[in-house]
């Protein structure tokens, strides 16, 4: 999913999927049995959720699969200096 600003067009993050479906990071943390610590690094790009939790958060964001998969390829090409695929 992205956001449509005139011509260019810029990729949804993790935080976004997170706080549009209303969820503070403590909150999507304990849903995975997991540190808040590990979410702030999904949404820094620094780590991504394992394969097993992505379900899972799929659920609890209200998000498509390919919805997290590009969020999170975002949030990891913001922090590397890559290229966001539109």
């Amino acid at each position: 999913m992205n956001r449509d600003f005139g011509r260019r067009l810029i990729p949804i993050t993790f935080r976004e999927l997170r706080t549009r479906a209303g969820l503070s990071q403590r909150e999507v943390a304990e849903s995975c049995d997991l540190q808040q610590s590990s979410v702030s690094r999904w949404e820094s790009g620094d780590t991504r959720p394992c394969a097993k939790l992505r379900e899972r958060l799929c659920e609890r964001l209200r998000c498509t699969p390919e919805e997290l998969r590009d969020a999170l390829e975002a949030d990891r090409a913001r922090r590397y200096g890559g290229e966001v695929r539109p």
